[in-house]
């Protein structure tokens, strides 16, 4: 398994904690083993640190960090009021936030972990150790799961065998901004290739009938839609209705472009197929219906379609009904075709008695 099969497409951060100045080279081969695994160093020392926030950015480098790797030399390092170093204060807020956590003892920190508490206090006394020893020996032996470096096992074999190891699926990590872009790019393209029988975007040519009135419109629509899975609920219609004109001859329709109404409607589409919308007609003339006079004029009414699916699994018509608002009468069918011919060979077959009388 190589470093990509390890780490997918993200990039994880690891804070490194220790004395800085005793362990320079130690921190440096980290360094460069961390950025062989694609994983971003995170150092106190390319930081500044307020000392007004009291540990608080420490902390917050820590929380932004998905691993912890803690370096122990020989010297404890900088104390706070409590006397208790920095760097044990970064392991202990490291296993407080439960973070994944390597411990590395370096070399000369070795021999002294097998020392007595006695032994220690002797050194220091000698003057062969400095007084903050036993305080170090004392944190490493409370972490209770360090490793120690030696002739045989590096710092970067220790670190590599640990980010071999490490379950990822813990991890934060983080993605460049495209890829979350390229990702939904795909994610979109895959719900489209799923959802294409919802796809009812452009022109559509309809019929309006009512067979029991002997009426028959015929026209165009457009259908605006943003198909994808967020918005393809919401649909736009804008049509015109023409009287339709029948030549026996030629056994074609066409429309009477003097006669006309404009109308547009904004509609919401369910899971199913199935949309329901308010429409607001503009007639361009007057006319007769049921009986009673239409005038020229503004109205509104109600559209439900459901769409038709097709054994493609695609839409091939959309099928539904119109209501002018109260007191209208005015109701009936409604037909969408995706193509002309298809509404043609419809009208044709369907209503032939109506358009008998529409020469």
């Amino acid at each position: 398994m190589d470093n990509g099969d390890i780490m997918g497409n993200k990039m994880y951060c690891a804070f490194i904690s220790s004395v800085y100045e005793s362990l320079k080279d130690e921190r440096s081969e980290v360094i460069d083993c961390l950025l062989d695994f694609r994983v971003f160093p995170i150092c106190m020392e390319h930081f500044t640190v307020s000392v007004d926030r009291n540990f608080g950015d420490i902390k917050r480098f820590i929380d932004e960090s998905d691993i912890f790797i803690l370096l122990l030399g020989k010297k404890y390092g900088s104390t706070d009021e409590n006397g208790v170093s920095w760097t044990e204060r970064e392991f202990d807020y490291a296993v407080e936030r439960r973070k994944n956590i390597v411990a590395i003892i370096c070399d000369e920190l070795g021999k002294e972990m097998n020392y007595t508490e006695e032994q220690l206090e002797k050194l220091v006394s000698e003057g062969s150790a400095d007084s903050d020893l036993p305080k170090q020996v004392r944190f490493a032996r409370k972490i209770g799961f360090t490793r120690t470096v030696s002739d045989k096992l590096s710092i970067s074999t220790i670190i590599t065998q640990y980010l071999r190891q490490v379950d990822y699926s813990t991890c934060v990590g983080w993605l460049r901004a495209d890829f979350f872009e390229k990702k939904t790019e795909r994610g979109n393209e895959l719900w489209k290739k799923q959802n294409g029988r919802f796809d009812i975007g452009g022109k559509w040519y309809h019929l309006h009938a009512s067979t029991e009135d002997k009426y028959l419109r015929i026209g165009h629509v457009t259908i605006t839609q943003k198909f994808d899975k967020d918005n393809f609920r919401n649909v736009t219609i804008r049509g015109n209705n023409y009287n339709a004109k029948y030549n026996r001859e030629k056994d074609a329709l066409s429309c009477d472009l003097t006669r006309f109404t404009r109308w547009s409607g904004e509609y919401k589409m369910d899971d199913n197929g199935v949309m329901t919308g308010i429409y607001t007609s503009c007639r361009e003339f007057n006319d007769v219906f049921q009986g009673e006079k239409v005038a020229i004029g503004q109205k509104r009414g109600i559209h439900d379609f459901r769409l038709q699916f097709d054994d493609e699994d695609s839409t091939s018509h959309i099928r539904g009904e119109f209501h002018d608002e109260a007191p209208s009468k005015k109701h009936g069918y409604i037909i969408l075709f995706r193509t002309q011919q298809e509404r043609d060979d419809f009208v044709k077959e369907e209503y032939m008695d109506i358009l008998s009388n529409k020469e």
